[in-house]
């Protein structure tokens, strides 16, 4: 109407033409789509955007044909521009939405002006044409709301029902983030805060230049106007899709290398990054994970990191009825992306558990007729099993040819090595899914696995983790230690605790070279937390270890029956892993006796040692007689515990 309106009152015939003439040619579009989707094929554009691109030349001629008003024409190009984008992606319906509002309030002036009720004297003198017409006009506008079409439901039930989504989950990192760590531009000390609502030119090759002390902070897409808006930072990419492809880049990087180039290639400032927010959404195959996979510039697909397990169906009379999905596996690459490694694991070395997942080859035909190799539960007996140890478990795998070491409820296939610049500084009181919740679920219900028997959880531990995690991309503390045997494989392993309460562990490995000297490069600092804050630079985590790390070798025994173990302690401080100090921690193992032959009265397991020297260390006693516990919970193999029963 907007646009049509000068048209028709134009003394100029031709004009009033114009219009029955554009809209037979748009209508032509969706009459005969064949004909446009054949032009579209020999230029290589969908036959839908031709249709767009006639009805914009339309649109353009008729504002050099006659005159309109810049607001009117504002809107209507306004209006286009949102309803084009809405027909491609259901969430332009929010914007779209403003747009139907001011819409309906134009169309209800209009009304009004032509019914001349535009003032209380106009109401005295009302007509009864005026009353009908006016009837006629709210019905149209009202009645709608109140009775919508078939199988929607009233404008007040959507209302009630609807919610804000997970922006309410997120707050709680958004604002620890904006009240925890430096303003953009302060970062480590630099003086150059950028405003939030300032005006910032764009350059003319569109690479902003950054000032000293500006940083990013990555997640997925989706999230980027949140971290704009309630965190008040800058994300690396955002719901425009700016940056969509390097995002999913960095969160299936199969190596913390990797991660760090595609970091390095966004932008000149794009190594700057600073944080990385990853939600349990993003680490689970059942909800957005896949997204990634779909932007991912690898050759790998969604299968690559989740594979799919079949079981066989009984059908009528006994027979068999053929297959059905059973089990969703999470592969090798699956714990290697660089966002299960910090969300799941916390960014720290993991060792598989023995726990086996059994299965049986074959092969099946597609609707397509096309013959694949697929995977099929066993008919009989438990799918998953657990040995006494990764050896037994590795012998089966080898010998039964049908079998994988983990795969589930967060056990990866082999070691995932530890992340040296990444650590958790936050996560979320508000409650998210395990991204294994659904494998749970499957296991002990379906299939009648103890999953506490085999994975140390129950069925209600597996369900729960936290919402959001957020990491800090940090320079990390060196520790150099000396003491372990040449080519021993040292461990440094520290307890952490989470504002909830939790604890995890980080572990890192190193190998000692010929002459027993090692080294660690370690994000978690242990200590010295209260020197660093955003008032200087830095952030305040609130995540912190309950200890110095405990550094110790394998046990070994000797032709004596004595089992000894090398053991130290170190302590890191936060100015170390955030690189105000660039001194390392240094820390020196010495061997403790931790088993001794059965009946010796002479044995001093017990009796205590110094646990090692450490330039950073904590007052000796520690006790160290005990190999320290795997990281369990970085894993993703303990959960919290069941509430007592009331």
């Amino acid at each position: 109407y907007i646009v049509a309106r000068p048209l028709y009152r134009s003394d100029d015939t031709n004009h009033t033409l114009y219009i029955p003439a554009a809209l037979a040619v748009i209508g032509s579009v969706y009459a005969v789509p064949q004909a446009y989707s054949a032009i579209g094929g020999v230029v290589g554009v969908d036959w839908q955007v031709i249709g767009l691109l006639i009805a914009a030349a339309f649109l353009v001629g008729a504002t050099l044909l006659v005159e309109y008003d810049a607001e009117e024409l504002y809107f209507v190009v306004w209006a286009a521009f949102i309803g084009s984008a809405a027909f491609t992606q259901v969430r332009f319906n929010y914007y779209f939405a403003v747009v139907v509002a001011v819409g309906t309030a134009y169309f209800l002036q209009v009304a009004l002006d032509a019914l001349e009720l535009t003032s209380l004297d106009a109401l005295r003198d009302i007509e009864g044409w005026q009353v009908l017409t006016a009837v006629a006009v709210f019905a149209v506008l009202l009645l709608p709301l109140f009775f919508p079409a078939a199988g929607a439901a009233p404008v007040w039930v959507e209302g009630n029902s609807s919610s804000p989504g997970s922006v309410v989950q997120w707050d709680e990192s958004l604002q620890w983030m904006n009240d925890e760590t430096p303003a953009p531009g302060e970062l480590e000390g630099a003086d150059d805060p950028m405003e939030l609502y300032g005006t910032y030119e764009r350059p003319a090759d569109g690479d902003f230049e950054y000032p000293e002390g500006a940083y990013g902070v990555q997640s997925w897409w989706d999230y980027g106007h949140w971290i704009t808006t309630r965190a008040e930072r800058i994300p690396n990419a955002n719901p425009f899709q700016q940056n969509a492809g390097e995002a999913a880049d960095y969160l299936l990087a199969p190596s913390e290398e990797e991660a760090a180039e595609v970091l390095a290639s966004q932008s000149t400032e794009g190594n700057d990054t600073r944080y990385v927010m990853v939600d349990w959404q993003m680490a689970s195959p059942n909800s957005k994970f896949n997204a990634p996979v779909t932007f991912y510039s690898g050759n790998e697909t969604v299968n690559d990191f989740n594979e799919l397990l079949y079981e066989r169906v009984q059908g009528q009379n006994g027979q068999q009825g053929g297959l059905r999905p059973a089990l969703q596996t999470r592969t090798q690459r699956y714990h290697e992306s660089q966002m299960i490694r910090l969300y799941q694991h916390y960014g720290s070395a993991v060792e598989p558990d023995p726990v086996v997942l059994d299965w049986e080859p074959q092969t099946a035909q597609t609707q397509s007729g096309e013959q694949v190799d697929i995977k099929v539960l066993p008919s009989e007996g438990q799918p998953v099993q657990r040995f006494d140890n990764l050896s037994a478990a590795r012998s089966y795998v080898e010998e039964d040819g049908s079998a994988q070491i983990g795969g589930v409820m967060g056990v990866p296939t082999d070691r995932i090595d530890a992340l040296e610049h990444y650590r958790l500084v936050h996560a979320t009181q508000a409650p998210g899914r395990s991204p294994y919740a659904q494998q749970a679920q499957i296991l002990a219900q379906r299939f009648g696995v103890d999953l506490r028997a085999t994975f140390g959880q129950s069925l209600f531990g597996a369900f729960s983790d936290d919402f959001v995690k957020t990491f800090e991309r940090v320079p990390g503390a060196t520790v150099e230690g000396s003491g372990a045997a040449p080519g021993q494989e040292v461990e440094a392993t520290v307890e952490l605790e989470k504002p909830n309460g939790q604890t995890f562990e980080y572990t890192q490995y190193a190998t000692a070279d010929d002459d027993g000297n090692f080294e660690f490069t370690l994000p978690y600092s242990t200590t010295g937390y209260d020197e660093f804050g955003p008032e200087n630079g830095y952030t305040n985590t609130s995540v912190r270890a309950t200890g110095p790390y405990n550094v110790t070798t394998e046990r070994t025994t000797g032709d004596d029956l004595y089992t000894t173990q090398r053991v130290g302690q170190v302590e890191v401080t936060e100015g170390q892993v955030v690189g105000a100090d660039d001194a390392a921690a240094t820390v020196e193992l010495e061997e403790q006796i931790v088993d001794c032959p059965s009946g010796d009265a002479d044995c001093p397991v017990g009796g205590g040692s110094d646990g090692g020297g450490s330039t950073n260390s904590t007052d000796a006693g520690s006790p160290l007689g005990a190999e320290p516990t795997a990281a369990t919970t970085a894993s993703g193999l303990v959960a919290p515990t069941e509430p007592a029963a009331a």
